[in-house]
């Protein structure tokens, strides 16, 4: 597997983290803009470091939207099979997914892995534009 599948894998491993990560980080704007406005007319230092704080935090959040966009324009090109593969394969990673797959898609292990494989660089190809 090269860096790029590898990066993909990654990606779609955290994805659902990226998720909780962006609803924390939202929370934190929020809560920090609420203090900045209950400032006031405090300490300019204080208001300063409060605007500093939201900046960091927006900057970070930007980071996961980014992220999120990538990993939406891959899944956009998976079909239905594709992403229910990836989603448990790499996403969820269910003890029991391959068992589950191919009862509900009537296919073999070995076919299943191959599809998985597939899926994989169809996505990493969406996302990095190289294999």
């Amino acid at each position: 597997m090269d860096s790029y599948t590898k990066s993909a894998e990654k990606m779609l491993e955290r994805s659902t983290l990226v998720e909780v990560a962006q609803d924390t980080l939202e929370d934190e704007i929020r809560f920090l803009e609420g203090e900045l406005a209950a400032a006031g007319e405090m300490a300019g230092a204080r208001r300063a470091r409060l605007a500093a704080k939201i900046e960091d935090v927006r900057h970070r959040l930007r980071a996961l939207y980014e992220e999120t966009e990538r990993m939406d324009r891959g899944f956009a090109v998976l079909t239905e099979y594709q992403r229910d593969l990836l989603e448990k394969f790499i996403i969820h990673r269910n003890k029991d997914c391959v068992e589950e797959l191919a009862e509900i898609h009537q296919k073999e292990r070995s076919a299943l892995y191959r599809d998985r494989k597939k899926a994989l660089e169809t996505f990493t190809l969406a996302v990095y534009g190289a294999l």
